[in-house]
């Protein structure tokens, strides 16, 4: 059974506060500490000491090197000769404040030893990791943190950090899949929300509770989660739906009820991954997470060291709907000339660390006011970039009318070292812009834009089978989808054509003269005359006749002509017939026979 608030306390309050392992000078007046330990968060604590000697004109404590920014720091707390370690970490502020006559204070503001991992952000690619796994990995490389990870079973492929610090990057893959973190000393605990476990303290309304402020809240409540992905292989969606979470006992009122009290019937989550484990990790963990948002609040009572980060707070004598195990999402300790008191704060928030604006950094990274988004843009130049780099100038319509010109680099769909594609708008042409890493002076030209205004070339149809490059000039090439036909003509009217539909290949130039192709033979037309050349041999076969006419004459020549015949021979001439030679002539055969 949990132990009572009011049984902890037994004797005076006291209190340690040690630097670098050793105990502070006894000189250092101790007006007050705030203590904020934090599931998903870094533990942070502030020691406000008396400081300054005024008539001397410095201030000693702060002279000193007790509390410089990397010094070790721990606070204990406790009643009579028992204390608690509250607090272990690093200094990361050492101020002063002067607020009139003898009025100077000294402030150290320290942070768990995990604030290291805020420190800088970083850009990664992790291959066939499981996120605890790189989780384990990220939080091994701080040799101050002593971390341990609970096991998660999907393996991803590949796992971006993209210019986050590994603190947010750990946080979000632990988000994702229904784990919390916990710092504690030099430990930093990756694990799954102990829900089940028995609460260490009790506090009871009328005895040791001091304040509570509760809320039961259905907004946002869901009983349900699907996770929606894309699986590229079947080119189909992969859907998961949550399994109900296991949640802490407290209330009359669960999270089903809750959701179905202003009908809130499920919600989906989208992500490109089409692993089935991790889309099931992920809703298991959103709705897991809008669990422990159900009952949220503040729970003040006398400073004790036992109620547990993480853990579970046993609420009494606050009625149905808030009595029971509370999960306990942060503890805050305070004290000062009042007292040292403790306040629980009760539940988590439901907004993953990824809904943070400060997780991602802004366009730019803020070097320049970011662009967020796309932008129109219209050609106004393509040559003479001064920087030689093949960039187009482009005019942003709605900026200010005094210049609103810029150089933009064109993207293309193929850019090699001296080949590729190479394809360039034309001057007047809409454009959309992106912008490297939302930097506005680093555009890019996506692509151009249709408009009513400028049309297309081709009526776009509901069969959309028709594919073509039409340039200024008139010059086509398309691709005819519905007949299978390839064309290339110029505005002139030379063409190529390619027809699957009417199996053939056709080419015909602008004055008519024509070669076609096609299941019947090859046909040659030529408009006036026809000479084909060769610079050695010409052959012709024929696999069966070959026939040679002509309306007016044939003619043959050569140094030498043979005629041969494998089997009959025919000269014949209907008007007339004449053999001669200048030289001897020779008629033989088997038989001569003349006339």
């Amino acid at each position: 059974m949990a132990r009572a608030v009011s049984a902890s306390i037994g004797g005076a309050v006291r209190y340690t506060v040690m630097s670098d392992g050793a105990a502070i000078n006894p000189l250092f007046q101790l007006l007050s500490f705030t203590i904020r330990n934090e599931v998903n968060r870094i533990g942070k604590a502030l020691l406000v000491f008396r400081a300054g000697d005024m008539p001397n004109a410095t201030i000693p404590e702060s002279e000193e090197s007790t509390f410089l920014p990397g010094k070790s720091v721990s606070i204990a707390a406790g009643y009579g000769d028992d204390e608690e370690v509250l607090f272990e970490g690093v200094v990361v502020s050492h101020s002063v404040r002067v607020l009139g006559a003898n009025d100077t204070t000294l402030e150290v503001e320290c942070r768990h030893y995990a604030v290291q991992t805020t420190q800088s952000r970083f850009n990664r690619v992790f291959n066939d990791k499981t996120d605890s796994d790189i989780i384990a990995t990220l939080l091994g490389a701080y040799s101050q943190i002593d971390a341990s990870v609970a096991s998660t079973s999907a393996v991803h492929p590949e796992v971006v950090q993209h210019c986050s610090t590994d603190w947010d990057f750990i946080t979000s893959r632990a988000d994702a899949n229904g784990l919390v973190i916990i710092t504690d000393g030099k430990a930093v605990r990756v694990a799954r929300p102990d829900v089940s476990g028995a609460p260490t303290v009790r506090v009871t309304y009328g005895i040791d509770l001091l304040e509570f402020h509760g809320e039961l809240n259905a907004a946002g409540q869901q009983d349900q989660v699907s996770a929606l992905g894309w699986d590229p292989a079947t080119q189909s969606t992969v859907e998961t739906q949550s399994a109900s979470p296991t949640l802490n006992d407290q209330g009359d009122i669960d999270q089903q009820k809750l959701a179905a009290a202003i009908a809130n019937t499920g919600e989906t989550i989208f992500n490109a991954t089409s692993d089935q484990a991790t889309l099931q990790a992920w809703a298991d963990a959103k709705v897991l997470r809008l669990g422990l948002s159900r009952i949220r609040g503040t729970c003040k009572f006398n400073g004790d060291a036992g109620v547990v980060l993480g853990g579970l707070l046993e609420l009494e004598g606050l009625g149905s709907r808030f009595n029971g195990n509370a999960y306990v999402g942060a503890v805050e300790h305070t004290l000062d000339e009042t007292g040292w008191y403790t306040t629980v704060q009760l539940g988590l928030d439901s907004d993953d660390i990824t809904q943070l604006p400060a997780v991602t950094v802004p366009p730019a990274f803020g070097f320049v006011p970011g662009v967020h988004g796309l932008c129109i843009g219209v050609v106004s130049k393509l040559d003479a970039d001064p920087s030689n780099e093949y960039r187009i100038q482009v005019e942003l319509p709605m900026y200010d009318k005094s210049n609103q010109l810029i150089w933009a680099r064109l993207a293309q769909g193929w850019a090699s070292d001296g080949f590729g594609l190479f394809h360039m708008p034309e001057v007047g042409d809409e454009v959309v812009l992106g912008f490297l890493g939302g930097d506005p002076a680093h555009a890019i030209v996506l692509g151009s834009l249709y408009s009513s205004k400028r049309k297309p070339a081709y009526e776009i149809t509901a069969e959309n089978a028709i594919r073509a490059i039409t340039t200024r000039s008139g010059i086509v090439i398309e691709l005819d989808e519905e007949n299978k036909v390839v064309t290339v003509k110029t505005p002139s009217g030379n063409s190529i054509e390619l027809n699957d539909k009417d199996k053939a290949m056709r080419l015909i130039d602008m004055n008519q003269n024509k070669i076609e192709m096609g299941s019947s033979g090859v046909v040659i037309e030529s408009a006036s005359s026809l000479t084909i050349n060769a610079k050695t041999d010409v052959s012709i076969n024929a696999g069966t006749a070959l026939k040679a006419t002509a309306k007016t004459s044939l003619e043959i020549g050569a140094a030498n002509v043979e005629a041969k015949a494998d089997m009959a021979l025919t000269l014949k001439g209907n008007a007339k017939a004449e053999v001669s030679a200048a030289g001897q002539t020779v008629l033989r055969g088997a038989m001569v026979m003349i006339n």
